[in-house]
């Protein structure tokens, strides 16, 4: 078997037995999850440089068990929404509508199997858009013509994927997936847009997060 044919059937098991199961939240109620297999063309990815000037909204450091970042001054954690420090979903403080713009931050696994890679890597980049519009990934067939893209944020490379998707109530919404790679926690940052127009927008904030966050020992 070729080098590069046996690095991409590693790097792949890699990333479904570190990254199965994304957890996709709509909204603070939830909405159905779907794991069909997508279809139709995937988009091609995109390197863009990373914006690491600070934000114009004031900010304020939220810590548990894991982890530490800053989130806006004011928003909060959304404690029905929130499980064991594990799934952890922010919305604004007094949201203007029931099912509000929201950022989740997901903890996927304690023990990351990828560390080592080079994420800089263009090969390793399209290997994980692959296994994100598969059936592995555990995404909604919507994420299959979702755009893909991939930037340096501080030391890290993060990568993510954007789709428009159907909530429960019918609402049509944006909802952005950010994978902060070789840490030593296997992550997920999503961003959910309602429309309802929430300040600072949520794909913002996400970003932030991962120029923020900051790896802690349980």
């Amino acid at each position: 078997m070729e080098d590069n044919e046996m690095k991409s059937i590693t790097v792949i098991r890699t990333f479904v037995s570190g990254s199965l199961f994304l957890l996709l939240l709509a909204g603070c109620a939830g909405d159905p999850q779907s794991t069909s297999a997508p279809t139709g063309s995937a988009p091609s990815s995109e390197v863009i440089a990373a914006d690491q000037s600070q934000p114009t909204w004031e900010t304020q450091e939220y810590e548990d068990t894991y982890l530490s970042y800053e989130i806006p001054a004011g928003w909060k954690k959304h404690e029905n929404s929130s499980d064991d420090m594990r799934l952890t979903l922010f919305t604004q403080q007094e949201p203007t509508t029931d099912m509000p713009s929201n950022v989740c931050v997901q903890i996927l696994s304690l023990q990351s199997q990828s560390k080592d890679f080079d994420y800089a890597d263009p090969e390793i980049q399209e290997l994980y858009h692959q296994f994100l519009i598969s059936s592995d990934s555990g995404l909604t067939a919507e994420a299959q013509d979702g755009e893909y893209a991939t930037e340096q944020i501080g030391d890290t490379w993060v990568y993510s994927i954007s789709f428009a998707r159907e909530a429960e109530d019918g609402t049509m919404v944006q909802q952005t997936g950010y994978f902060p790679m070789g840490l030593d926690y296997t992550l997920a940052i999503w961003a959910t847009d309602y429309k309802d127009g929430c300040t600072p927008p949520v794909e913002e904030i996400a970003k932030h997060i991962c120029e923020t966050l900051c790896i802690l020992e349980p």
